[in-house]
């Protein structure tokens, strides 16, 4: 008996099932594992299904084929067929839903082990099965690896141990999951986030979630609060005089003959793309209405240009790991030969992304002057991080700081970070514009920081309108509907 339960043991770990009934006679050798040769126990023809990790119980071999188990013990009466399986119909037989809860255990990976013990019919794990020879104990069907201890079972020692092995494997993989968060934070410090400001929650969406599911309306207009507060700091920050200092220095670069060029990486990379395509057509639809001047504005239209970190391939997918790697946009910074006349502008709410830093740092040691446009404090990430530090230390770098907090989804820095940045940006480039082309003859209509800020605020209220919640919240649930579809 100690041998058989051995075997089982050993079955347990290969996933398979070994269920011999312990009704008496000698022990023999059967494809070198001892097992009874009584009532129920494994027959010769089985050696070649133990040698191929399986169980060939007796008249199973077509069950086993199919990926059944098939373990009766064999008290005689008729036989009928049971699932396409040939199974015994008498005492400790499976019945057919007995059957099919078999098949579920083993896709599940558990032990099916029945005991010899009678013939009453009881429900277990949803399924009829008998509760005799053959029978699925109610820790088999119910998918543990628990077997009630009759004989032809394992000894509920044996199944303890095997859910130990399992409960210490999971505490295992805990330990090292501690160990190198531990590690990240003992020696990665230039890569710990948690206390810069544009990544942390925002006291007017507390609870988000639980509004949505309540209430899909209620959830827009959280949402819409957290913008109509982005609108006004906005709105401070373009009155101050750190972006009158930043719009002047846009407006030199120009009137200097150089370029502006605009560094981001994901997000920040396609506002910088969304820039430079609305200067690009501003001017190309002012050359239609200004025959002879096309050469001036068609030079000027090329004065503002996007390095976006990863390239095209980064435009149409996202890949979070380039903003990791300084020597990327460093590279294509560099393709660009930037110098002295050149303004270069890096576009990041943390203030401290590795590859911006990159291509800002390559342009400023070739002469260009730089302008990080962020909304966390450059001095909070320069305390911490070496890269932060080197790169606002040079001589060449500036900063304007859009206090605009956390974002409407913490973290999510492509949402009020990512519109204001390009909000201030646009207002520098629009004013720029407007004053070369006065220098040249030409007029057009231009905000001022006041106005532009207004105009951004009103866009804000008319968003908050109640017909145009009620038309947001009726997309937001339709396209809802079509991700709950199966």
């Amino acid at each position: 008996m100690g041998e058989t339960r051995q075997e089982a043991r050993q079955g347990m770990r290969q996933g398979t099932v070994l269920c011999p009934a312990d009704n008496g006679a000698a022990a023999k050798e059967t494809a070198g594992a001892k097992v009874k040769s009584g009532a129920g126990a494994l027959p010769e023809a089985g050696t070649e299904a133990i040698r191929q990790g399986t169980v060939l119980c007796p008249k199973g071999r077509q069950g086993m084929r199919q990926g059944t188990v098939l373990c009766p013990a064999d008290n005689g009466a008729a036989t009928k067929e049971t699932a396409g399986t040939k199974v015994k119909s008498g005492a400790g037989a499976l019945t057919e839903a007995g059957t099919g809860a078999i098949r579920q255990g083993i896709r599940q990976g558990t032990v099916l082990c029945p005991a010899d013990n009678g013939a009453a019919t009881k429900e277990t794990a949803g399924a009829k099965v008998k509760s005799g020879a053959g029978a699925l104990t109610e820790a088999g069907a119910e998918g543990s690896a628990r077997p009630k201890s009759r004989a032809g079972a394992l000894p509920a020692s044996r199944a303890a141990a095997v859910a130990g092995s399992a409960t210490s494997a999971k505490s295992s993989a805990r330990s090292r999951a501690r160990a190198a968060a531990r590690k990240f934070l003992d020696e990665e410090k230039e890569y710990q986030m948690g206390d810069i400001a544009a990544e942390q929650p925002n006291r007017l969406t507390a609870g988000l979630s639980d509004t949505f599911a309540t209430n899909t309306k209620d959830g827009v207009r959280m949402l819409l609060a957290v913008d109509k507060e982005a609108a006004a700091i906005l709105k401070k920050s373009l009155l101050s005089r750190e972006y009158k200092e930043f719009a002047a220095a846009v407006t030199d670069t120009f009137k200097k003959g150089g370029r502006v060029i605009l560094s981001g990486c994901g997000s920040s990379g396609r506002l910088c793309m969304r820039l430079e395509a609305s200067w690009r057509k501003a001017l190309k639809d002012m050359s239609a209405v200004n025959p002879g001047r096309e050469t001036l504005l068609n030079d000027l239209a090329d004065k503002v240009i996007t390095l976006m970190t990863g390239g095209d391939y980064a435009v149409i997918r996202a890949v979070e790991s380039f903003e990791d790697y300084a020597s990327l946009s460093r590279a294509q910074m560099e393709e660009l030969c930037p110098d002295e006349n050149d303004l270069v502008i890096g576009v990041t709410a943390t203030a401290e992304t590795t590859s911006i830093i990159g291509s800002a740092m390559a342009a400023a040691q070739k002469g260009a002057k730089v302008y990080m446009l962020v909304c966390t404090p450059p001095e909070s990430v320069s305390n911490k991080m070496k890269r932060a530090e080197e790169l606002y230390s040079h001589p060449n770098v500036s900063s304007f700081y859009i206090p605009i907090k956390g974002m409407a989804l913490t973290g999510s820095t492509r949402m009020q970070s990512s519109t204001v940045e390009q909000a201030a940006a646009a207002c520098a480039l629009q004013e720029a514009m407007a004053a070369l082309l006065e220098e040249e003859g030409i007029s057009i209509s231009k905000l001022t920081p006041e106005q532009f800020a207004d105009t951004f605020s009103d866009l804000v209220r008319s968003l908050a309108q109640k017909d145009s919640v009620e038309n947001m919240a009726r997309y937001l649930e339709y396209e809802t509907g079509i991700y709950s579809r199966e």
